[in-house]
C-alpha cells in the first residue's frame, strides 16, 4: 500500500521538475516564439523547430479516430493476434469462474464482470456477511490476473501457481474510482478522462509486480522512481491525449454551435444551466475556474494574433499562459513534496523492517530476573512524533505492564535514572498518565507475539516478561536456544537495590532474533491506516494540482483544434473563438451553492474524515455507474 502511494505522489513532482524546465527554456526563447506565433507556426518537439503546421480538419480527424477504435475493438473481440482465446487450452478455470466469464472472454467482458460482482460483494454493502471480504479480495485477485495480458497468459499455461504473487492492493482501487474524485462524470464532455486516472492503473500494477524484494521506505522510493516515468506518459499516452482532445473539441463545438449561428441568448442560457450542475460537484468550483481561465486565455491568444496590431494582444495572452502554467507547476512541486513526505511516513509506519531489536544501541533495556525460560526486563519505549514504535524481544511476550509514564518534554530520562526514587513518584505517573496521555493497553501500547509497541505519543518504562521456551512459540519459527549468560542474581539484586541498573546490551539481547522480516502486528496495521487517512487531504491536493495542469493543457489543445480547423472558413473560426470567450466568462462568474460542507467540497477543501468519506463515495459511485452501464449494454 505504502509503496503504491509513494509512487503515485512522487510522479507529479518528477513531472513538475521536467515541466518547469521546459517552461524556463520557453521563456528564454520567447522572442522567437512570438515571431513564430504571428507567422502561424507551431513548435515540433521531435525536430525541436518551429514549423508550418499541416492543414488540420477536425471532423476528418474525429472520424479517423472512430474508424480506428472500431477496428481495435473488433480485433480485441477476436483475441490476441486475431485468434480466439477459447481455442487455447487453459490449465485451470478457477479465476474465470470467480468472475463468471468464459475462457475466451474479452478484456471488456472481464472488466464489466469484475465491476458487477465487486459491487455486490463489497464489504461495505455486506457488513453482516463475514465471507464478503474474502469474496471481494478473490474477485480483485482474479481481475488483476485476467486483466493483465502477460499474467493471464501465465495463468492459462501454469494455473494459479503463476498468480501466487498477485495481492489485493487498496491503492490499486484508486485507478477504478479516480475519475469520480473530481466530479469527472460531469466534466467529461469538456475535458474527457483525466490523464492521471487513465495512467494510474499502469503505474500501480507495475509497482505491484515488483514484489517484496525491497521493503519499507527504500522500497517505496524505488517504486516511486520507477512509477514516475510511467506516470509521465509515453507515445501511447500521447496518442490517447490527442484522441481525448479531439473528442472534447467535438463536444465543445456542439456547445458553442448556437453562439456561432447567432443564437447568443439561447447559448448563454444553456451554458448557465450546465455550469450550475458542474460548479456544485466535488472540486467543481475549482475545476470550473480552471476551465474558465484556460478558455479565456486560449481565445485571447487566437483573437489577439488575428485582430490586434502585430499580434500584440496575442503575445500578451501567450505570456499570461506561460506565467499561469509556471505558477501551477510550482504549486504542484510544493504539494507533491508534501505528499511524498506523507507517503514516506506511511511507508515507515507500515514496514515491519523498521522495528527495533534489543541489539540496537539506542534501546534502553535491563534484565531484572531470569526464571527458567522466562526473562523479565525493564524497557524504555517511546512513541516519537506520535508515530508507532515497535521493539522485537528475544522470546514470546507473556506480559507487559507500565512501570512509569514519562513526560514528553523529558527525552533524556533513562532506565538508569529510574531508581528507587521512581517508586515514590506521583500518582499521575504511576497510574499511567502523563501530559494528558492516558496509557491504554491495546490502544496506545501493548504486545503481540514477540513484539512490544507504543503509539500516539506514549513514552514510558515498562516491565516485560518473555518466554524463550520454543514450546511457547505460536508459529514454531523462533530459535530461543541461545543462553542468557549468568546474570540473574546480579541483575535481580541490583534491581532490588536501585530500581534497575543492569544494561543487558552486551548479553541477553545477543539472543534476539527480531528485526526485519517480522509480520505486521495488528497495532502497526492500525497505525498505518491512521497515517494513510490523515494524509488523504495531502494526497488530494497533490492529485488536484496535477489534474489542474492536465485540464489546462487539454483545454488549450482543444481550442487549438477548434481554431485551426480548415474544415471551416476563417470567419467561422473567429466566431468559435468569440463563443469560447463567452463560455469562459460564464464559467468564471459561476459560484457554488448548498451547505457549508457542500461548498467546501466544491472548493476542494476536505478535512481528514471528509477526505476519507470522499474517497469511499467515489469508489461506490464508480462501481454503481459501471453496473448501470452493464445493464444498459445487456438491454
Amino acid at each position: 500500500l505504502a509503496k503504491g502511494v509513494a509512487g503515485v505522489v512522487a510522479a507529479p513532482v518528477v513531472g513538475t521538475l521536467m515541466g518547469v524546465g521546459q517552461i524556463l527554456r520557453g521563456a528564454v526563447n520567447t522572442p522567437g516564439a512570438v515571431s513564430a506565433g504571428i507567422e502561424g507556426k507551431i513548435w515540433d518537439p521531435k525536430s525541436e523547430e518551429w514549423v508550418t503546421p499541416t492543414p488540420y480538419n477536425l471532423m476528418e480527424n474525429y472520424y479517423q479516430i472512430l474508424d480506428r477504435k472500431e477496428e481495435e475493438e473488433k480485433a480485441a473481440n477476436e483475441g490476441d493476434g486475431g485468434k480466439l482465446l477459447g481455442s487455447r487450452k487453459v490449465k485451470e478455470t478457477k479465476l474465470y469462474e470467480v468472475l463468471g466469464v468464459n475462457t475466451n472472454a474479452t478484456q471488456k467482458q472481464i472488466r464489466k464482470a469484475y465491476y458487477k460482482e465487486a459491487l455486490k460483494s463489497h464489504p461495505d454493502k455486506n457488513p453482516d456477511n463475514p465471507e464478503a471480504k474474502t469474496r471481494f479480495q478473490l474477485l480483485s485477485k482474479a481481475y488483476q490476473v485476467l486483466s493483465n495480458p502477460q499474467l493471464r497468459a501465465d495463468y492459462d499455461r501454469f494455473g494459479e501457481s503463476a498468480a501466487e504473487g498477485v495481492r489485493f492492493d487498496v491503492v490499486s482501487a484508486t485507478a477504478v474510482f479516480f475519475t469520480a474524485l473530481f466530479g469527472s462524470e460531469h466534466f467529461e464532455p469538456f475535458v474527457g478522462e483525466f490523464a492521471l486516472g487513465s495512467r494510474l492503473s499502469k503505474v500501480l500494477s507495475g509497482a505491484d509486480m515488483e514484489g517484496d524484494g525491497e521493503g519499507g521506505a527504500s522500497g517505496a522510493a524505488a517504486a516511486a522512481a520507477s512509477s514516475s516515468a510511467e506516470l509521465l506518459g509515453d507515445e501511447a499516452d500521447e496518442r490517447a491525449q490527442q484522441e481525448r482532445q479531439v473528442k472534447c473539441a467535438v463536444n465543445t463545438l456542439a456547445l458553442i454551435e448556437p453562439y456561432v449561428n447567432g443564437e447568443k441568448e439561447g447559448f448563454q442560457r444553456s451554458i448557465r444551466e450546465v455550469t450550475a450542475r458542474l460548479v456544485n460537484a466535488p472540486f467543481g468550483a475549482k475545476l470550473v475556474r480552471a476551465m474558465g481561465h484556460a478558455y479565456q486565455i486560449a481565445a485571447d491568444m487566437y483573437l489577439g494574433y488575428e485582430t490586434s496590431f502585430m499580434g500584440v494582444k496575442g503575445t500578451v495572452a501567450a505570456t499570461l499562459k506561460s506565467a499561469r502554467k509556471m505558477k501551477k507547476s510550482i504549486s504542484l512541486a510544493t504539494e507533491g513534496f508534501h505528499a511524498v513526505r506523507a507517503a514516506s511516513r506511511i511507508a515507515t509506519s507500515a514496514d515491519a523492517g523498521h522495528a527495533m531489536s534489543l541489539k540496537d544501541p539506542a534501546v534502553d533495556a535491563k534484565v531484572v530476573s531470569v526464571e527458567g525460560p522466562r526473562i523479565t526486563r525493564i524497557v524504555k519505549l517511546e512513541s516519537r512524533d506520535n508515530m508507532y514504535t515497535e521493539l522485537q524481544m528475544d522470546g514470546m511476550v507473556e506480559k507487559m505492564s507500565v512501570v512509569k509514564a514519562l513526560s514528553g518534554a523529558n527525552s533524556s530520562s533513562s532506565i538508569n535514572s529510574s531508581n528507587s526514587k521512581s517508586n515514590s513518584s506521583s500518582s499521575s505517573s504511576s497510574s499511567g498518565r502523563r501530559d494528558g496521555i492516558v496509557f491504554e493497553e491495546g490502544k496506545n501500547y501493548g504486545f503481540h507475539k514477540r513484539a512490544i509497541w507504543c503509539d500516539q505519543g506514549v513514552r514510558g518504562i515498562f516491565r516485560v516478561v518473555v518466554n524463550r521456551d520454543p514450546a511457547a512459540a505460536t508459529d514454531k519459527k523462533e530459535d530461543f536456544s541461545t543462553p542468557i549468560t549468568g546474570e540473574k542474581d546480579a541483575a535481580a539484586n541490583e534491581y532490588k537495590q536501585s530500581g534497575g541498573n543492569k544494561n543487558d546490551s552486551a548479553s541477553a539481547e545477543t539472543s534476539n532474533a527480531g528485526g526485519g522480516g517480522e509480520e505486521m502486528t495488528p497495532a502497526r496495521a492500525r497505525a498505518s491506516q491512521r497515517e494513510l487517512e490523515k494524509s488523504l487531504p495531502v494526497f488530494l491536493k497533490a492529485m488536484w494540482a496535477f489534474t489542474e495542469l492536465d485540464v489546462n493543457d487539454t483545454i488549450h489543445g482543444v481550442c487549438k483544434k477548434l481554431f485551426s480547423d480548415v474544415g471551416v472558413d476563417s470567419v467561422t473560426r473567429r466566431e468559435r473563438a468569440k463563443g469560447i470567450k463567452e463560455l469562459a466568462k460564464i464559467l468564471l462568474e459561476a459560484k457554488a451553492s448548498g451547505t457549508d460542507k457542500e461548498s467546501k467540497a466544491a472548493q476542494g477543501q476536505f478535512s481528514g474524515e471528509d477526505a476519507k468519506g470522499h474517497f469511499m463515495n467515489a469508489l461506490q459511485f464508480a462501481l454503481m455507474k459501471t453496473t448501470q452501464e452493464n445493464k444498459d449494454d445487456s438491454t
